[in-house]
C-alpha cells in the first residue's frame, strides 16, 4: 500500500514537473541554465542537493573522483525533475500568492479605495470629479446609481433641466433625487418663461408691438410682462397713429380712415376722422370746381354754368354760375340781359369789359335798325371804348341826314313851322341855315 501510494506519489510529481518543466524552460536566464547543466550532471552522479549546492563540486571530475558512479537515463530524468519541482514549486506558490494578492487588490481592495474616494469628492461638491470615479466603478454597491446622480446635477448647472427630471426620476427616491425632480421641474418652468420673456423682449426692441403685446399677455405675472404689455400696446397704438396720419397728410384719406378707425377713442382719432371727412369733401368738391373752371376755361359755358350750380356756395361757384349765365345770354344775343347780369357781378373777372360789350352790341343794333338816338346816346356813354366814337359819329351823321331829309319833307309839304324846329336842331348841318333864312322870309312876307 505504501509502495502503491509512493508510486502515485511519483507519478504525479512526474506529471507536475513535465508541465513545470516547459514553464521552466521559458522562465530561467541564461546563467541559470549554465547552473542547471551542472546540476543534471551532478545528479547523474548522484549526488545530494547539498552536494550540488556545495561550492566544492563545482567540478565534476573532483566529484567523480570520489567514487560516485553514474546512473541511468531513465534515473537521470526522474532525479531531474525531482529537483525542478523543488525549485518551481516555490515559485509556483509565490505566483499563486501574488496573484491572489493582486486579485484582492483589484477587486476588492482597489474598488473600495476608489469608491471612498469618489464619496469623498462627492461630499466636497466635486461633482465632476466623483462623477468621473464612479463610472469608472460600474456596478461596485451602488456606484452606478451616484452616476446616474450626479448626472442629473451635471445636467442641473448646464441648465438641461429635462435632462435632469428624466434622469433623477429613474432613481426611484435614490438619496434626494425626488426633490432634485421637483426643483429641476420648477426650474423647467422658469426656464421656459424666462425664455419666452426674451423672445417677447426681442419683439418689442425690433418694433413687432402686435406680437410683442401677445408674448407678454401669454406670460402673465411672470416679472414685469403685464406693464410691458401695457407698453408693447401703446407703442402699438403711437404706431398706427403715427401711420395714419402720414396717410392723411398724403391726402391717402381710405387708408387713414381704415387706420384712425382702429384706433378707437385713442387720442383725437375721432376728430382727425371728422377732419377727414371734411378734408374730403373739400377735396372732393375742390376737384368739381377745378374740372368746371376748366369747361369756363374753354368756353363750354353751358357745361361749367351746371357744373358751379351744382357746387352751390362753394368759393366762388356762385359768381361763376352767374358769369356763365350771362355769357349764355350773350352768345343768344340777349344783350339787354347780359349786361344787367354783368353789371351785378361788378369787377369779377372781366365782367366790367363785358358789360361794355354788350352795350356796344346794343348801341350797333339800335344804329343798324335807325334807332340814331338811342344809338348815339350808347356810343357816348361806351367813350372811347373799341370805336365807338366812330360808331358815334356814323350815328349823329344818320341822325342828323335823317332829321335833314324830315325837315325838307316838312317844307314841301308846306309845313313851314315843323320845318323851321327840324332845321334849327340841325344847326350848321349842310345847308339847314338856307333853309331856315327861306322859311322866316316867307314868314315876313306874309
Amino acid at each position: 500500500m505504501n509502495n502503491k501510494n509512493a508510486n502515485f506519489q511519483n507519478q504525479k510529481m512526474s506529471d507536475q514537473s513535465d508541465a513545470f518543466e516547459e514553464r521552466y524552460e521559458e522562465m530561467v536566464d541564461e546563467s541559470m541554465r549554465q547552473k542547471m547543466t551542472r546540476d543534471e550532471q551532478l545528479y547523474s552522479l548522484k549526488a545530494t542537493p547539498e552536494q550540488i549546492n556545495h561550492g566544492k563540486y563545482a567540478d565534476l571530475s573532483a566529484f567523480e573522483s570520489k567514487g560516485h558512479r553514474k546512473v541511468s537515463p531513465e534515473e537521470m530524468k526522474r532525479l531531474k525533475r525531482k529537483a525542478l519541482l523543488k525549485k518551481i514549486i516555490p515559485i509556483a506558490a509565490g505566483v499563486v500568492l501574488l496573484t491572489t494578492l493582486l486579485l484582492v487588490y483589484l477587486f476588492a481592495i482597489r474598488p473600495a479605495n476608489q469608491y471612498n474616494k469618489a464619496k469623498q469628492r462627492f461630499e466636497a461638491q466635486n461633482y465632476k470629479a466623483a462623477l468621473s470615479f464612479f463610472e469608472d466603478l460600474g456596478d461596485y454597491k451602488d456606484s452606478e446609481k451616484y452616476t446616474i446622480y450626479l448626472r442629473g446635477i451635471l445636467a442641473m448647472q448646464d441648465e438641461n433641466y429635462d435632462e435632469a427630471v428624466r434622469l433623477f426620476d429613474s432613481l426611484d427616491g435614490f438619496l434626494d433625487s425626488k426633490d432634485k425632480s421637483e426643483t429641476a421641474n420648477q426650474q423647467t418652468s422658469s426656464a421656459i418663461l424666462e425664455k419666452d420673456y426674451t423672445k417677447a423682449a426681442a419683439y418689442l426692441a425690433k418694433g413687432d408691438y402686435t406680437e410683442a403685446e401677445k408674448a407678454f399677455l401669454a406670460l402673465g405675472d411672470y416679472k414685469d410682462s403685464k406693464e410691458k404689455a401695457a407698453q408693447a400696446k401703446t407703442a402699438s397704438l403711437d404706431a398706427i397713429y403715427a401711420e395714419a396720419v402720414r396717410a392723411q397728410q398724403a391726402n391717402n384719406f381710405t387708408k387713414a380712415k381704415e387706420l384712425f378707425e382702429s384706433l378707437g377713442d385713442y387720442k383725437d382719432a375721432k376728430q382727425r376722422l371728422a377732419d377727414i371727412e371734411d378734408t374730403k369733401q373739400e377735396n372732393e368738391l375742390a376737384e368739381k370746381y377745378e374740372k368746371a373752371k376748366h369747361s369756363f376755361t374753354w368756353g363750354h359755358f353751358n357745361e361749367a354754368y351746371t357744373a358751379f350750380t351744382e357746387l352751390g356756395s362753394y368759393s366762388e361757384s356762385e359768381r361763376y354760375a352767374a358769369y356763365c349765365s350771362a355769357m349764355l345770354k350773350q352768345e343768344k344775343g340777349e344783350y339787354e340781359k347780359a349786361a344787367a347780369d354783368f353789371e351785378k357781378l361788378e369787377s369779377f373777372l372781366d365782367s366790367a369789359d363785358q358789360v361794355l360789350a354788350c352795350r356796344y352790341k346794343i348801341a350797333s343794333d339800335y344804329l343798324s335798325k335807325g334807332e340814331y338816338e338811342k344809338a348815339i346816346e350808347l356810343f357816348r356813354k361806351l367813350g372811347d371804348y373799341q370805336d365807338s366814337e366812330k360808331q358815334l359819329e356814323q350815328a349823329t351823321e344818320e341822325f342828323k341826314n335823317e332829321k335833314y331829309k324830315a325837315a325838307l319833307y316838312a317844307y314841301h309839304d308846306g309845313k313851314y313851322d315843323e320845318a323851321l324846329a327840324l332845321f334849327e336842331a340841325l344847326g350848321d348841318y349842310k345847308d339847314t341855315q338856307k333853309w331856315i333864312a327861306e322859311i322866316n322870309n316867307k314868314d315876313s312876307k306874309e
